[in-house]
């Protein structure tokens, strides 16, 4: 009888080493597969063209914040993308990055805040744009056309080539908005 029990434990303790030795074996090879894609990934890495920062970095947005979906038609009210960098919103196509502006065409932002934001070349077309918040704002080169920003705030932002043809301007303050010739706008200030 204690050489059955002895007999068995011994054969199980056989079985679990060779599980062991197997399953070592298995993970010697995937960590070498894993090591020989880490080497080529920093050979790729290596390849590349440095990317050099800016003196002053703004957080970039992918496809979407919170709960809101950057494209156009966004439905966004009161949404934040306050000091936000939307000038080359990054899309993943496969392994591929691109870096276009924003395009909220026919999204309604209304309250919405970009102050302080990077949004030059951002398109804003036929935009509901009431009461949003533009303070401080890089919008050069920014499309407004058809947009209404009734009642926005535009203080201090840069507008040198910004396009408002036939967007709604009711309310809309431009204090110390700069222009194209660098002339500052002093329309709206209290």
């Amino acid at each position: 009888m204690g050489m059955r029990g002895s007999f068995g434990l011994k054969h199980t303790h056989l079985r679990l080493s060779s599980l062991m030795v197997y399953s070592l074996a298995l993970l010697a090879a995937c960590s070498s597969d894993s090591d020989a894609s880490q080497l080529q990934t920093q050979e790729q890495q290596a390849t590349r063209p440095a990317v050099i920062p800016s003196s002053t970095p703004l957080p970039t947005v992918l496809k979407e914040l919170g709960n809101c979906e950057v494209g156009p038609k966004a439905q966004c009210p009161g949404a934040d993308f306050g000091g936000l960098d939307l000038s080359e919103l990054r899309a993943f196509q496969g392994h591929n990055e691109a870096r276009d502006p924003a395009d909220f065409t026919d999204a309604d932002l209304e309250g919405a805040t970009f102050a302080g934001a990077n949004l030059r070349a951002v398109i804003f077309e036929g935009a509901n744009l009431r009461n949003a918040n533009f303070r401080d704002a890089n919008l050069r080169e920014a499309s407004f056309y058809r947009a209404d920003v009734s009642g926005a705030d535009f203080t201090n932002a840069i507008l040198d080539n910004a396009d408002f043809e036939d967007a709604k301007l009711e309310g809309a303050i431009f204090c110390n908005t700069t222009l194209l010739d660098e002339t500052v706008n002093r329309d709206g200030c209290p």
